[in-house]
């Protein structure tokens, strides 16, 4: 087992951005709500060129969904932006 971390760093779009942690056999679902009840570690609402850190412990070997999202309130859905993400795994042995 070990402790997940993700550091992301999205880019300049106006729209905020949420990023939702999900065990790996979980289909993104279609509502707002819907996706923090099923996501198992999420960063909400981060602002245009801001940073956000989610982290999640697990205790085996397991597969993730990491999705990155625009705000859903947005009148325009053609909006780009980009993002960095260092992904890393700090393991514990027990």
């Amino acid at each position: 087992g070990g402790i997940l971390t993700v550091d992301i760093r999205v880019g300049g779009t106006d729209l905020p951005v949420t990023i939702y942690l999900y065990d790996h056999d979980i289909e993104f679902p279609p509502k707002r709500g819907e996706r923090y009840d099923k996501s198992i570690a999420n960063a909400t609402d981060i602002l245009p060129n801001g940073t956000a850190q989610i982290t999640y412990p697990f205790y085996q070997r397991q597969h993730f969904q990491l999705v990155i999202t625009g705000a859903e309130f947005a009148e325009h859905k053609d909006y780009i932006n980009a993002f960095q993400a260092r992904i890393s795994v700090d393991h514990f042995f027990t």
